[in-house]
């Protein structure tokens, strides 16, 4: 079995690589994010969870006293 760790960023699929780039935009928290087609080219399935993924986490960050 091979490590993700393992795996170079660009053998990765399309829906890998934009959930990545998601996570290390917001990995310190900022105020905003800009979002750049980050569904462009992956399937609707794929869309579709990348968008709850996307709304898990500002609903997460919304929370009271977190947006200051």
């Amino acid at each position: 079995m091979v490590s993700v760790a393992d795996v170079r960023l660009a053998s990765l699929p399309l829906g890998w690589k934009q959930k990545l780039a998601f996570s290390v935009a917001i990995l310190h928290e900022p105020k905003i994010v800009f979002l750049d087609e980050p569904t462009g080219g992956v399937d609707p399935v794929t869309m579709r969870r990348f968008w709850e993924m996307i709304y898990e986490v500002f609903i997460q960050l919304a929370r009271p006293g977190r947006m200051e």
